[in-house]
C-alpha cells in the first residue's frame, strides 16, 4: 500500500498521526516527534536521501524538544493562572458554619456546598459569627485561612 506513496507523503502521514496522538497523550512528546517528521518531510521534498531525511527528522525533533516543548508546557500545562484543588478557593467568599474558637481560632466555613475546616487568620479582629461571610486569604494543607471582608 505504501509503496505507491512518495517519501514526502509518508513523512506527512507520520507527522499527522503523531500530532493527532498528542491530543490523547499530553506532554508534547509526540508533538515534538511529529514536528521532527515535518523536518523529514522537508528533506524529502528537497530530494534528500533517506539518510538526509532521517538526520533532518532527528535534528528537528531534538530542536523541538529543546525549544518547542518548554514553551508549550509553560503555556498550556503550568500556567500561573491555573489553580486547582483547595488553592482555587483563595480569594473566594465563604460562609461561616461553625463558630471560631477564641483560643485556637479554628472554625468551619462552607464554599460551594462543601464544608471546610478554617482558621481565623486575623485574631486581632473579632471572629465572625455563624452565618457571616468571610474571604479566603490562603490555605494550609486542606484548611482554609479566612479573614473579614
Amino acid at each position: 500500500m505504501f509503496d505507491q506513496w512518495s517519501q514526502s507523503e509518508v513523512w506527512a502521514l507520520f507527522a499527522l498521526v503523531l500530532w493527532l496522538a498528542e491530543v490523547f497523550v499530553p506532554g508534547m512528546i509526540l508533538g515534538c516527534l511529529g514536528t521532527g517528521a515535518l523536518g523529514g518531510l522537508v528533506a524529502a521534498a528537497l530530494g534528500g536521501s533517506i539518510e538526509a531525511q532521517l538526520i533532518a527528522a532527528s535534528g528537528t525533533s531534538v530542536a523541538a524538544f529543546l525549544f518547542l516543548r518548554p514553551l508549550a508546557l509553560k503555556r498550556w500545562f503550568r500556567g500561573s493562572d491555573v489553580r486547582t484543588g483547595v488553592e482555587a478557593l483563595v480569594g473566594r467568599e465563604a460562609q461561616v458554619t461553625a463558630a471560631f474558637d477564641d483560643r485556637t481560632h479554628h472554625g468551619r466555613c462552607k464554599v460551594d456546598g462543601d464544608d471546610w475546616a478554617a482558621i481565623w487568620s486575623t485574631p486581632q479582629h473579632p471572629a465572625p459569627s455563624v452565618g457571616d461571610t468571610v474571604r479566603i486569604s490562603g490555605t494550609a494543607s486542606n484548611t482554609l485561612l479566612v479573614e473579614s471582608l
